[in-house]
């Protein structure tokens, strides 16, 4: 196919341009830290050439793309093309800025709840956080010694309301038996640390071990660190940061919301436009690709720390200053 009139030799030198830069971006972008090692070791203008080509790639592709329809009339395609780069420069983080504003409030709007009071031996609570390796270990063991809680099921945050049939693992402080003393569950060394076995056993007491549904839980507790990003890290994507505590309980069987705090945060797309190159350590690291600004933020300052949901601090001297 051949164009009508033929390329000038400025446009020529434009399409051979873009053919190098398309070929440049995509490697900026997919091929990696070598990639980027191999062009230091080269040479140093050359990276930084390397580092804007996939910015210079979105608008060189766009000006051609609105140019060569119409170089037939230079004056209609001069003001086209400028009106083209500044609609993406300009407009395109207008957009989506104006869409992330609006999905960093809606992702705080529903926060409700103060912190809550616990009785003692108030009943199951259930521990439930993304970090969690299914053991008790220093929130579990002060609801325990403290008698807050008669026993504490423990298990990874939830994603969704929670399900009364899920089962997660249950940790109790139960009396000795009479004639042969503490005998720990098989394998709790590796739910429990060492120390505290220890400690339980000082007080006389023992710690059992077995699994229980959720809803023998009177009161649920949960926390979730999470990013909203596209199908692929490998790809551009606007991410939506958020971190959220949860606690819930039940009423006629079905969960009744008790308090939502949220911590949410997005960076704003910079303008004008540029797509950046990856940025972490290897080729696999989530990373920002868009230039970012200034972060929208909304909700409260959320530590994502399960006891930061209760009114009070649970002190027991042998966690807090041990000897």
């Amino acid at each position: 196919m051949r164009l009508e009139p033929p390329l000038t030799r400025r446009e020529g030198w434009l399409v051979w341009w873009w053919f190098m830069i398309t070929g440049t971006a995509a490697a900026a972008l997919f091929l990696g830290v070598f990639w980027w090692w191999g062009l230091f070791i080269i040479s140093i203008p050359v990276l930084i050439a390397a580092y804007f080509a996939p910015t210079a790639w979105i608008y060189l592709t766009l000006g051609l793309l609105v140019w060569l329809p119409l170089r037939t009339r230079p004056q209609l395609g001069r003001a086209a093309v400028a009106a083209a780069l500044l609609l993406v420069g300009v407009g395109v983080p207008a957009a989506l800025n104006l869409w992330l504003g609006r999905a960093v409030q809606a992702a705080a709007a529903s926060d409700r709840g103060r912190p809550l009071k616990l009785k003692q031996g108030d009943g199951t609570i259930a521990l439930l956080d993304d970090w969690s390796d299914g053991g008790c270990r220093d929130d579990c063991l002060r609801l325990l010694l403290t008698g807050r809680a008669s026993a504490v099921l423990v298990g990874p945050a939830l994603s969704g309301a929670p399900e009364a049939g899920r089962v997660y693992r249950r940790f109790r402080i139960a009396e000795w038996a009479d004639d042969v003393g503490c005998l720990f569950p098989a394998g709790i060394e590796n739910f429990v640390r060492s120390e505290h076995l220890e400690l339980i056993v000082r007080k006389s007491k023992c710690m059992a071990m077995d699994r229980a549904p959720l809803g023998a839980a009177r009161l649920i507790l949960t926390a979730q660190r999470s990013s909203r990003r596209g199908s692929s890290e490998r790809l551009p994507a606007l991410a939506i940061e958020y971190r959220r505590l949860n606690a819930y309980g039940w009423q006629a069987g079905q969960p009744q919301p008790l308090l939502r705090w949220t911590e949410a945060s997005a960076p704003r797309v910079a303008m004008p436009l540029a797509l950046l190159p990856l940025a972490g350590a290897d080729s696999l690291t989530a990373t920002h690709w868009w230039r970012a600004g200034p972060e929208f933020r909304a909700g409260r300052r959320v530590d994502v720390n399960l006891m930061a949901m209760l009114a009070e601090t649970m002190l027991v001297p042998e966690l807090d200053n041990p000897r």
